[in-house]
């Protein structure tokens, strides 16, 4: 899994969003570029403990470990949920 911390890893993701338009056509889903940024933004800072987030209710209860794996491991679909407080 790529890291921050990872010289080459920041690099490339320094790159990709020195890359962005305000006017990039949309390739995922309904977000414009700058409620992209807020939304991928808002879920670092939850992941980092920095805000307080609320758990998001599944449709079939997972074991936190189970969830944590299946979150980090498998792709994410288009349309796939997220939380409210995400969605700008």
């Amino acid at each position: 899994m790529p890291e921050l911390h990872d010289v080459n890893c920041r690099t490339d993701i320094l790159r990709r969003l020195r890359a962005l338009r305000p006017d990039a056509q949309r390739r995922w889903g309904k977000m414009s570029v700058a409620q992209m940024l807020w939304h991928v933004n808002e879920a670092m800072e939850g992941g980092l403990g920095r805000i307080q987030m609320e758990a998001m209710k599944l449709p079939i209860p997972l074991p936190r470990p189970i969830l944590k794996f299946l979150v980090l491991n498998f792709p994410w679909g288009k349309g796939a949920p997220t939380l409210k407080r995400w969605v700008p």
